[in-house]
């Protein structure tokens, strides 16, 4: 998926890749530059929700977690975390070999299986049968495994605890089914890919949508329904996205950047970013602004 934002976990070259992103208020340890815009990677990952509300979203798909609920987003899926004011997740990502033991077992190919042809890219446990009530639970113990972080066996809980989980998810999992895109998102994924391709030229609505062979209704209709946004506004968050990492990988002055985004001269890239962030971009970023988080959204 080289048209859209890889994430990459921060811990995939330890001796235990398992990451725990802690979000509180829609900030997240470790702290991470923001990614509004939708992004993938190639691990397994269960939010689960310990405070307030989150709406896990993907470009067909969207579902609501409250305290004591959490999902599994399957890898590769393309997704968004966004969590209500004052909310309070952890998020637990870890590669897909923590659950199948060792390479050619039976339970890689059982787990290939399951990923690969299941109907929803989102798993949810909302607490209304027995086994989800189980898999929450399950969840609540890795949150819960986080105090004894750092312990000898710390790693053998936390392998055993994702090996008991995905047990029950195999035992109880809707019936596997082969899913083939809509046409919407096959639209989606060609729209998409066209500005993350030429986001930093003048781009028209009428060139968005030629991008999937649409009109400008149809492409509009397709991200309201897919994105709950216009694709306007979508390029413009792209953009402050890719503003924001310019601004904590570069020393370059402020308006360099948002002419090198697209943004182009004038008071409009500083009106959308005060907007979107609450602060005046700095003219010229500072000296260790790469810990600076812009917009403290969540990488995962």
């Amino acid at each position: 998926m080289p048209n859209y934002i890889n994430s990459v976990n921060l811990r995939e070259n330890s001796d235990f890749p398992y990451l725990v992103l802690d979000v509180v208020d829609r900030h997240p340890t470790p702290r991470n530059p923001g990614f509004h815009v939708f992004h993938w990677h190639y691990d397994l990952q269960l939010p689960y929700v310990l405070v307030g509300r989150v709406r896990v979203q993907t470009l067909v798909e969207t579902v609501t977690l409250t305290a004591g609920q959490g999902c599994l987003i399957k890898p590769e899926v393309i997704h968004r975390i966004e969590g209500a004011p004052e909310s309070h997740y952890r998020s637990f990502v870890s590669p897909v070999t923590m659950v199948t033991f060792y390479p050619g077992s039976p339970a890689e190919r059982l787990v290939a299986e399951t990923l690969t042809t299941t109907k929803h890219s989102i798993l949810p446990f909302l607490n209304d049968q027995d086994w989800t009530r189980e898999v929450n639970g399950l969840l609540r113990g890795l949150n819960e495994l986080e105090q004894s972080k750092g312990e000898p066996l710390y790693p053998y809980q936390v392998l055993t605890t994702l090996a008991q989980l995905w047990l029950v998810i195999e035992e109880h999992l809707p019936t596997k089914k082969l899913v083939k895109p809509t046409i919407a998102q096959l639209r989606m994924r060609q729209m998409l890919a066209f500005i993350d391709d030429h986001y930093q030229e003048h781009l028209t609505l009428t060139e968005i949508a030629h991008a999937a062979h649409v009109g400008r209704s149809e492409c509009s209709r397709c991200f309201q329904k897919t994105l709950a946004t216009s694709p306007m506004r979508y390029l413009q968050e792209y953009r402050l996205e890719k503003v924001a990492k310019f601004l904590t990988t570069t020393p370059l002055p402020i308006s360099v950047i948002a002419n090198q985004i697209g943004f182009g001269a004038g008071p409009f890239f500083s009106q959308s970013f005060k907007r979107r962030t609450g602060v005046t971009p700095p003219p010229v970023p500072r000296a260790g602004s790469q810990s600076v988080n812009y917009f403290g959204d969540e990488i995962n």
